[in-house]
């Protein structure tokens, strides 16, 4: 699949959410198929780092951009580092989250949420599709996630947010269908990540579901994007579960669900 999956979509990959977890592993997946990279985060030491491991085991290049993606204008400075490169892939995946009762958050932070969850992958989207049709082909890949999948008690803002991400993938999907330029959704549950273990506002590790690896959910990403699928959800437990929600048990009684799973681990204050 390498070498068929860098003719399509090389020979340049932007990463977004590149300095750790599900981001930092698309990035040393990409790598290996030989794709130069443009890794885009807040964290520019944690980047510079990784670009430097990747570019000597892999022989690649590797562009690093110190960015905060739910800050205005960002994608003229994300332009200006990517002129004259011959992008072909984006790997969309930025984002973070906090959680807790809605009424609790402060709104400013709900509001920065919001911007980086769904706003910055609508503007990333409509950027490079455009870019992708004008040069008949390219790839997308935005990453939701399974909280999308219902109104999620404690992470309400969030699950808002990562929804508007799987619609949007999943119509672009259709739209571009025969253009040469592939969209698809990565939508992760519970992955063994910094998002999840270095966190003080919420104990995910409570959540009675076992963490994926970060590579096997990024592979799979990889392999839906090729084979034109509209959305990925990674691992069997987390599939079993969207099926149950959505058919079985429907969007009020799988927010019960996980409203009952998420009050024993979200913050009391």
């Amino acid at each position: 699949m390498s070498k068929k999956f860098y003719r399509k979509y090389g020979p340049w990959a932007v990463v977004t959410g590149a300095s750790s977890g599900i981001g930092a592993e698309f990035a040393r997946q990409l790598a290996e198929k030989k794709f130069n990279l443009v890794l885009v985060a807040r964290s520019e030491a944690k980047m510079r780092q990784l670009a430097s491991e990747l570019e000597a085991a892999h022989k690649i290049n590797a562009k690093v951009l110190a960015l905060d993606l739910s800050q205005d204008g960002f994608i003229k400075s994300l332009e200006e580092t990517i002129q004259g490169l011959d992008i072909g892939l984006l790997i969309s995946n930025a984002g973070a989250d906090h959680m807790g009762a809605f009424l609790r958050v402060p709104v400013e932070k709900l509001q920065s949420m919001l911007r980086l969850n769904a706003e910055s992958h609508m503007l990333l989207a409509h950027h490079f599709g455009e870019r992708f049709l004008r040069q008949d082909r390219g790839g997308i890949v935005m990453v939701s996630s399974t909280a999308s999948l219902q109104g999620t008690p404690y992470a309400g803002n969030y699950a808002g947010a990562k929804a508007y991400v799987l619609n949007l993938g999943i119509a672009m999907n259709y739209e571009l269908k025969k253009t040469g330029v592939d969209v698809s959704v990565l939508v992760p549950g519970p992955t063994s990540t910094p998002a999840v273990h270095d966190r003080t506002d919420i104990d995910l590790n409570k959540v009675p579901a076992p963490l994926m690896k970060t590579k096997p959910v990024v592979s799979g990403a990889l392999n839906a994007l090729k084979r034109g699928k509209p959305y990925y959800i990674p691992g069997v437990i987390n599939r079993v579960m969207s099926f149950m929600g959505r058919v079985v048990m429907g969007r009020t009684s799988s927010a019960a669900m996980w409203g009952f799973l998420m009050k024993s681990v979200a913050p009391s204050k």
